[in-house]
């Protein structure tokens, strides 16, 4: 049943112990001949200088040299032979940041090992294997390998320099002068800068034969092509006869949600009153919504399932709505970027809701095509966001992306699901952002408009590729088994069917009757609403959860939305049917679908616990759960804890650990909270055994799964206890070595646990629950005052 009582807030026990560390697992690599080793490096660092000597642009002061190690260790330390690691391709393959007086100390270091003299660190030399420059190739995005330059003669590139130093660092801004010059010197036009602290990106204008020029430029990190969209939906109006006379007034204290998107057609009547402010942020247009992409988002934002509304008749508006237009249009009314960079255009909409009306929830159902993600660095519109999340404090929902096929797709039917896991399905530019909600989609419908219009005949004209709830055969995934969930969970976004009669058109998409219902952008007489299809249409009805969350819990942070969010979220039996691989399962559907049924409010038998709280470096925090001994009584019945964190870590895109901090959580049963202290602390690391996390074959997801990203969840369910139990959470903090000017002394987390006995008919969990806080609350307001 649907709760009725506020979400009870918990904090955690004082005690405060640094981190219990592993024991190290250093390679010792070994050299037979070191002065041979040592000459190869000196002839390959030879090799290096005069190749990048002949790389355009930059000056000696920065030199990037590609370092190859013969196997993976850390290799930080390099900067006591003059280097410093700048950036990080995969396990062995390193970059690093020298001027001509630490290349010259690197080289001297080199001789004293040809000349058998002592070195510190031999093993850091020892460990390279060959050193190269950043060559053409390494410059060459995805994009412009795959596809290649535009045909016409002039066109657009999106160029990434290496972030070197902070944004308003000295090293920086010579950075970014030099390139300017050279571009001017080069009659190349710049339309756009963006520089943050992991960052820089310039857009530029050019020909082929200048575009050739800055892929051997020395500061060019990346060349790529500017982004697509990837927006596709088909329509269909769908008849509402009836309304209320009057929609319903919103209150002062409603929640505000931005669209970020194509614009909105604030004149729709379902949307009168409930617009707050619309503004353009591409040069020369204005506010409205030329292609009606932006409406049907802000649709799903501001009434969730549309389908239930029309049923019931119920338009009530719980939301207002703010309406960024971020995309133009070309000559086919498609959405499409405006000329300066998409980057810039979003940390000027956000940065402006954010100012004037301190707006803390953002939809953006956008893609780019052209950056699938391979799992290696994060970048382009995602760091953005990733920042802006961070630094603001606020939720953004992205869309996982839409997939329309390839040369690998022969039948849609033959091939799904199979081909969801394959790297054509890759996510795309920004949903592997780890500070915001990636959605991804299911399908709720496999009746086709002509399956419903011929099925009296008895005909067979279309076949649906995926059935009643599972992944939509569109829906882009994780392409990685031991990577962050991504998508974060699942909503539904629409279906697709193949012709079953035409031969050779398997690959070809039938959506009619199997979208989503929203708005549509051009109402007239009774054409108010419209279908649509897309992992575009599934975000915004995250996006419409987390609004109603915040209007309950006005004061909660974006780390709290998305806790809450993650809470209560499960795999359905149809979506866990996808693949036997249970990996493979979460690879495509994250932490799953959405139950609103107690996502709001706490009942007798679901009892939602919620705590905000900050943690210093290399720190454990301990949190009981108050679980009343009646919970623990003998017989069979299904009971469920769940646990969930968030958190949003400062970022770095030149490191293959994008994360600078990384915060997790563990559930452990012990007999005192004395116990786990002990068990947990450092200084007890020889004399006490440390404790495991509890019950990992009643548990969902396992701890390590579900630590590499920021949104954290597991779920244990239980069939029986046979005895009474103290449970506990555990919250640590690790510091990446390099990060130590980038991170906060205080890194904010939420924490969410909820904990159920659904089949106890007498449950009075809720107050139980809040009896024991309140007892506790009592106990520690004494000790003070004492």
């Amino acid at each position: 049943m649907a709760g009725a009582y506020p979400h009870l807030s918990f904090s955690k026990e004082e005690p405060l112990r640094l981190r219990r560390s592993r024991n190290g697992f250093g390679t010792k690599i070994k050299c037979a001949n070191p002065e041979a080793h040592a000459k190869g490096l000196q002839k390959q660092l030879k090799s290096f200088q005069d190749k990048n000597e002949k790389q355009l642009g930059g000056d000696s002061s920065r030199n990037i040299i590609q370092i190859k190690l013969f196997e993976k260790m850390s290799f930080e330390d390099i900067s006591k032979h003059g280097i410093s690691i700048v950036g990080q391709q995969d396990d062995t393959v390193y970059l690093a940041f020298a001027d001509e007086q630490q290349l010259n100390e690197f080289n001297s270091r080199l001789a004293q090992l040809v000349d058998g003299e002592y070195v510190s660190y031999p093993n850091l030399l020892y460990a390279i294997d060959k050193m190269d420059v950043w060559s053409i190739e390494d410059r060459k995005s995805w994009a412009l390998k795959n596809i290649g330059f535009p045909p016409e003669s002039n066109f657009v590139l999106d160029i990434e320099l290496w972030p070197l130093g902070t944004s308003n660092s000295d090293v920086r801004k010579k950075l970014i002068t030099d390139f300017k010059v050279w571009l001017e010197a080069e009659t190349i036009t710049l339309f756009d800068t963006v520089n943050r602290d992991s960052l820089v990106m310039v857009r530029v204008q050019v020909t082929k034969s200048k575009a050739l020029k800055l892929l051997n430029h020395k500061d060019v990190r990346q060349v790529d092509l500017p982004p697509r969209t990837g927006v596709d939906f088909s329509q269909l109006n769908v008849d509402v006869n009836t309304l209320p006379p009057e929609l319903n007034e919103l209150s002062e204290e409603a929640s505000l949600i931005c669209i970020l998107d194509s614009g909105i057609n604030t004149n729709h009547v379902l949307l009168r009153g409930a617009i707050g402010d619309a503004q353009s942020f591409i040069s020369g247009e204005d506010e409205s919504d030329l292609n009606g992409h932006g409406t049907a988002v802000a649709g799903v934002a501001l009434f969730g399932d549309l389908e239930e509304r029309i049923e019931s008749n119920d338009w009530t508006r719980e939301l207002r709505i703010l309406s960024g237009k971020v995309l133009s249009k070309n000559e086919y009314g498609e959405p499409i970027f405006d000329a300066k960079t998409i980057e810039t255009t979003l940390i000027e909409a956000i940065s402006y809701f954010y100012t004037e009306y301190g707006c803390k929830i953002y939809n953006l159902s956008i893609g780019n095509l052209n950056a699938p993600y391979n799992h290696k660095h994060i970048s382009g519109i995602a760091v953005t966001l990733d920042e802006l999340s961070r630094e603001l404090d606020i939720l953004i929902v992205v869309s996982s992306g839409n997939y329309s096929g390839s040369e690998v797709i022969n039948n849609w039917r033959d091939d799904y699901p199979h081909y969801l896991i394959n790297s054509d399905n890759a996510l795309i530019d920004p949903a592997p952002a780890v500070n915001v909600l990636t959605i991804g989609s299911f399908a709720k419908y496999t009746l086709t408009y002509n399956e419903r219009r011929y099925q009296g005949q008895g005909e067979i004209n279309e076949l649906h590729v995926a059935n009643e709830g599972q992944i939509s055969p569109f829906s882009r995934s994780s392409q990685k088994g031991k990577a962050a969930f991504k998508p974060d969970f699942l909503a539904h976004g629409g279906n697709f069917a193949i012709s079953a009669r035409q031969e050779g058109q398997a690959w070809n998409q039938i959506s009619k009757y199997l979208g989503v219902i929203t708005l549509n952008h051009q109402p007239q007489g009774k054409t108010l609403l419209s279908e649509f299809c897309g992992t575009s249409f599934s975000a915004p009805y995250i996006t419409h959860l987390a609004g109603r969350l915040l209007n309950n819990y006005p004061e909660a942070s974006a780390n709290l939305l998305r806790a809450l969010l993650a809470n209560h979220a499960y795999l359905t039996p149809e979506i866990e049917a996808t693949f036997q691989n249970k990996q493979s399962v979460r690879q495509v559907a994250g932490y799953g679908i959405v139950d609103e049924e107690s996502l709001f409010k706490s009942s007798e038998e679901h009892v939602v616990l919620i705590s905000e709280e900050g943690i210093e470096n290399d720190k454990h925090q301990f949190f009981e759960l108050p679980i009343p001994d009646e919970y623990y009584r003998k017989g069979k019945a299904i009971r469920t804890i769940t646990a969930s964190l968030a958190y949003s870590p400062s970022v770095r895109t030149t490191r293959l650990e994008y994360l600078a901090t990384k915060i997790k959580f563990h559930l452990v049963n012990a007999d005192s909270l004395d116990a786990v202290v002990d068990a947990f602390d450092n200084n007890n690391k020889k004399k006490v055994d440390s404790i495991g996390e509890c019950d990992g074959t009643r548990r969902d997801i396992t701890q390590d799964d579900r630590s590499r990203g920021t949104l954290q969840s597991s779920r244990w369910k239980f069939n029986k206890f046979q005895k009474s139990r103290r449970l506990f959470v555990v919250v640590t903090r690790q510091d990446q070595p390099w990060a130590a000017d980038q991170v906060k002394e205080i890194e904010k987390y939420a924490l969410v646990i909820s904990i159920t006995d659904r089949e106890n008919e007498e449950a009075r969990l809720y107050q139980q629950i809040s009896s024991k806080l309140q007892a506790k609350e009592q106990i520690k307001q004494r000790a003070k005052i004492s």
